[in-house]
């Protein structure tokens, strides 16, 4: 588990792995044979993977289930919680982001019909609406929950046949020239079903040996099989993993590499499965383009549909939308994300267009540059739009931000290219379409700007043109007509990609070509997800980055103690370079591994933040801190920026002790009406009168009521 945590610490702090969506997951399982001298459950591995991820998992009886004398006993009373199904917990499953059940799940405890009532245990657990992956075998068979149309159920081999090769479920898994993956070590045996197709779902991988199913996923509303008579209430998926009968323990966690990343990547699926994604463009379906783009451009399917097929086969729910100057806010603002194509008239995101727009509480995703404009939304002051003109790289200003995840970065530039510029026609290979759109200009105050065009693309394109920038909710963009001054209702992303249509072909009907090479593919689904996320106001809050030594700095002034090169503390800044205060590990730390340390002469550690306040908000920052030596006092601010000043709105001090405790500062807008509107400062600071002191802080956290 350790060796585990330490491994993704780094591959956060290092950028080695595609953003993540933290989640609500229920653990549905038995917990016998539980280990009580280490006291933990068989199948441990497979939810310490799920929390290391970030995801909060509910595993009803997980610890000490049983009297170790007699396990007819309960010590837990929620020890085999989920033997008798009730509304309540019916509520409780389709409360939940996904739901899983392990292999400790004995079938005959899941699938109790009352032929009196008309109550069936198979009919509430598949009539459930949140995404369950089932990794246990007996329960998905025939004979239980008639997910798979076999009864028997055999040994799998650690080898798999990779029958969807190109599913999401196997991105990044290593499949052999045979299309085979080693998924399972061979210390343990997991049990399969023995049928070779998955009904109306799709196979996705099989028994090497007889094709008998091993991974299957359906759709939602789908039956399983022909004759089940069972009904997918939501997206279902059967993952053979843990060990099975002919093992020590059920459920014990027995993946390779390969078959964790293939696990991960199908609790991403699914997690994906139930968020809806609204894509605004000229063509209403993948495969009814707009008129004009069929009668000019000999289209016969949208022109944007690349970035909905990249969508789908990650697993989200899309549907398309027609572009127009009066959104139905009804609609996309039940949406859990809406993306703006950059196959869209700019016309409509004009005047009173852009307010509606501006005015969707969705968040957003916009990918076209025209509709940035003063003239349309009010991202810029301006309306210059160079097109580039050949493959371009990205050079970042946050490289720890989630949209990087995954992405190899050399002193902040990609070292892969973006996105193409010259993307010929699908329908006449020998027309070319012309390149991303950037609106050139100056960004409005309250757009953060995420990348840029790398200065080694200069050639093809403007060298620091804006390609990936962030607004928040809360944040004021100033356009030409309309309300002219609008007040954004969601958070918004601005990511473009997509090409101009060529010049002399329809208008933006035939734009939006899919121009993404693997690194920008992996970018725009880290987008995705980072907009689906809930992020925290406090950016590296618990001082996790860069996560690589102890440095005695904020703001890279300094060289880490064992020789690292001298590097930023991500989020954090002070006015001058401190003596002795920065991050280190083994003091205390209580969210990961690293604590900031402040030293009482030194200046204090400030953020601003991007959140903004809203007039009725009820701010509570909330710091773990401690005395590391002769510390006694930490002062807590709140502040807002005036031209680079920061003016405090809420102080107060707290008295330390030599343990880790929470202290809240909390400020009520309402106080101070300046406030609102304004974006959210926090600042820390150690005014001990002995100056020769030291404490530490964690987990720097803003909450708003």
């Amino acid at each position: 588990m350790c060796r585990r945590m330490m491994y993704l610490l780094l591959v956060l702090a290092f950028g080695l792995a595609p953003a993540a969506q933290a989640a609500n997951i229920v653990w549905v399982s038995d917990n016998v044979k539980y280990d009580f001298d280490a006291n933990e459950p068989a199948d441990v591995g497979f939810v310490s993977l799920l929390r290391a991820q970030g995801h909060d998992v509910s595993y009803r009886g997980e610890v000490w289930p049983y009297d170790p004398n007699d396990d007819d006993i309960a010590l837990n009373p929620d020890w085999q919680y989920w033997w008798e199904l009730d509304p309540n917990k019916v509520d409780e499953l389709n409360a939940a982001d996904l739901v899983i059940i392990s292999r400790i799940a004995s079938s005959g405890k899941y699938d109790d019909v009352d032929s009196d009532t008309g109550f069936s245990e198979p009919n509430e657990w598949n009539g459930v609406t949140t995404p369950i992956i089932s990794l246990n075998a007996h329960i998905s068979r025939n004979s239980k929950w008639k997910w798979v149309n076999g009864n028997e159920t055999y040994s799998m081999e650690v080898l798999a046949d990779i029958v969807a090769p190109d599913h999401a479920v196997f991105d990044g898994v290593a499949i052999d020239p045979n299309g085979q993956a080693l998924l399972l070590t061979d210390e343990y045996n997991v049990n399969v079903i023995g049928a070779t197709d998955a009904g109306n779902g799709t196979l996705l991988a099989a028994r090497a040996s007889d094709g008998s199913v091993a991974i299957a996923a359906w759709d939602t509303g789908v039956e399983f099989y022909d004759g089940s008579g069972q009904i997918a209430g939501g997206p279902r998926m059967f993952f053979a993993a843990g060990s099975g009968s002919k093992s020590p323990k059920d459920g014990i966690y027995n993946l390779t590499a390969d078959g964790e990343q293939a696990f991960l990547n199908a609790i991403n699926y699914m997690l994906n499965k139930n968020k809806q994604v609204i894509f605004v463009s000229f063509h209403g379906a993948d495969d009814a383009p707009n008129q004009r783009a069929i009668d000019e451009g000999g289209f016969t399917m949208a022109s944007d549909i690349g970035y909905t097929d990249v969508l789908k086969a990650a697993g989200y729910d899309v549907m398309r939308y027609i572009t127009n100057s009066e959104p139905n806010a009804a609609i996309l603002n039940a949406a859990d994300l809406v993306i703006i194509s950059r196959a869209v008239s700019s016309s409509h995101y004009s005047n009173d267009g852009a307010t509606a727009w501006n005015g969707i509480s969705a968040p957003m995703i916009i990918m076209g540059g025209y509709v940035l404009r003063s003239s349309r939304m009010g991202y810029t002051d301006g309306t210059d739009m160079p097109d580039t003109t050949g493959d371009i790289r990205l050079t970042v200003n946050d490289p720890y931000h989630p949209i990087f995840a995954g992405i190899a970065l050399t002193d902040g530039t990609m070292d892969n290219p973006f996105a193409e510029g010259a993307v010929p026609l699908p329908t006449d290979p020998t027309i070319i379409s012309r390149g991303i759109s950037i609106n050139n200009n100056t960004p409005d105050d309250e757009v953060a700007v995420l990348a840029v065009v790398a200065d080694a693309s200069a050639d093809m394109g403007p060298a620091g043109g804006i390609i990936i920038a962030e607004a928040t909710a809360g944040a004021t963009l100033t356009h030409a007509g309309g309300a002219g001054e609008d007040v954004l209702a969601g958070n918004r992303l601005v990511f473009l990609s997509g090409s101009r249509e060529p010049d002399g072909v329809t208008g933006g009907e035939a734009a939006g070509l899919y121009d993404l090479y693997p690194d920008g593919e992996q970018m725009f689904l880290n987008a995705v997800t980072y907009m689906l996320t809930e992020q925290p106001i406090v950016k590296n809050g618990s001082f996790e980055f860069p996560g690589t030594d102890k440095f005695k700095a904020w703001d890279g002034e300094k060289a880490g103690e064992s020789g690292e090169p001298a590097t930023d503390i991500p989020g954090w800044n002070s006015d001058t370079t401190p003596v002795d205060s920065g991050v280190e590990t083994g003091w205390g730390a209580t969210d990961g591994e690293w604590t900031a340390f402040l030293k009482g002469a030194d200046p204090s550690v400030w953020q601003l933040t991007n959140f903004i306040m809203g007039a009725e908000d009820v701010i509570e920052l909330k710091v773990d801190a401690q005395n590391n030596w002769q510390a006694t006092t930490l002062q807590l601010s709140l502040y807002i920026d005036f031209s680079g000043i920061r003016v405090p709105v809420a102080a107060a001090e707290f008295a330390l002790t030599d343990t880790m405790q929470e202290f809240t500062l909390t400020f009520a807008v309402q106080d101070d009406p300046l406030a609102a509107g304004m974006r959210l400062g926090v600042e820390l600071n150690n005014v001990s009168a002995e100056g020769e002191s030291w404490l530490a802080i964690d987990n720097v956290r803003v909450e708003v009521k």
